[in-house]
């Protein structure tokens, strides 16, 4: 062996401790950079996951209805809450448009029509429930008297 060769090697042998903790450091910290990243990914992709699923039974929850609520549900369905003063614009002031007072009451006699118009309606059915059940009625009384008139004929043949 040459001399530079062993020089090298009573180096090596003499900071062989220092050399191999030094490789052994390295080694732990490649595996722990290793372990880290691989943790990082899977934190990021299960988090990911995570949300894509809430975000789909929220939109779920939402989509139901809620029957705890104790609000109206339909708050104007038909309308009937809604007033001309709110659907047209508003005049100037001084105008010979109508004044706030009389907005209101104008609001009220609509309210009131409608009213009269489900009062109305409803008087209707009945009138028609009560026709039908005269109806019946007659239809019950001809078939009486139907059956009296054969039971004297028979009555008479005899």
């Amino acid at each position: 062996m040459s001399q530079k060769k062993v020089d090298q090697y009573k180096e090596y042998k003499a900071n062989k401790k220092k050399i191999l903790k030094r490789e052994k450091i390295k080694k732990k910290f490649v595996d722990y950079s290793v372990y880290l990243a691989i943790l990082v990914i899977g934190t990021a992709v299960l988090t990911v996951a995570v949300g894509q699923i809430m975000y789909k039974y929220k939109a779920y929850k939402n989509s139901r209805p809620n029957y705890n609520v104790t609000e109206k549900v339909f708050d104007d369905m038909v309308g009937v809450l809604t007033t001309k003063a709110e659907t047209q614009p508003a005049t100037e002031e001084g105008s010979e448009g109508e004044t706030g007072s009389e907005k209101e009451s104008g609001s009220e006699k609509e309210t009131e029509k409608e009213t009269e118009s489900v009062k109305e309606s409803e008087s209707e059915k009945e009138s028609e429930k009560e026709s039908e059940s005269e109806k019946a009625s007659e239809k019950e009384s001809e078939s009486e008297k139907a059956s009296e008139k054969e039971s004297e004929s028979e009555k008479a043949t005899e």
